[in-house]
C-alpha cells in the first residue's frame, strides 16, 4: 500500500513540475545594426499593438514563450520579459497567446501547452 502511495505521489509531482516549466527563446533580428545594453525586466514595457508605443522605436527581436496548460501567463509573461531584458529591449509587443487543441491535448496524454510570440523592441524614452 506504502509503494502504491509512493510511487503515485511521485508521478504526481514530478506530472505538476513538468507542467509547470515556462521557457522563453529569442532571435535577434538587428543584425549588424545597434547593440543595446541590458536592461532589467521590470524596466520591460509591456504593449497589446505598435500603435500603443510611445513614440518610434527599433525591432530588437522576436520572443517565442512556452509552457504547459498549467502554467500562468503571468509566468509566460515574466519569461518574455526577462527575454526581451537580455537582449537589450525595453517593450513588448505581444502577439495573441495560442493553446493547444483537444487532439494536441488527445496525444500527448492530457498535457497541452501555451505559446506565447513577441516583438521585443528599444523605443525612445521621453525625459
Amino acid at each position: 500500500m506504502l509503494k502504491k502511495f509512493s510511487l503515485g505521489f511521485c508521478l504526481s509531482f514530478l506530472v505538476v513540475a513538468v507542467a509547470a516549466c515556462v521557457s522563453a527563446r529569442g532571435t535577434v533580428l538587428n543584425v549588424g545594426g545597434p547593440v543595446y545594453s541590458k536592461v532589467a525586466p521590470a524596466d520591460v514595457r509591456v504593449f497589446l499593438s505598435g500603435a500603443e508605443v510611445p513614440g518610434p522605436f527599433d525591432t530588437v527581436g522576436i520572443i517565442r514563450g512556452a509552457g504547459s496548460d498549467f502554467t500562468g501567463d503571468g509566468k509566460i509573461l515574466r519569461a518574455l520579459k526577462k527575454r526581451a531584458a537580455a537582449m537589450g529591449a525595453n517593450g513588448l509587443i505581444l502577439g495573441e497567446l495560442q493553446t493547444s487543441g483537444a487532439l494536441d491535448r488527445a496525444l500527448s496524454g492530457g498535457l497541452g501547452s501555451k505559446k506565447w510570440r513577441a516583438t521585443a523592441i528599444r523605443f525612445k524614452t521621453v525625459d
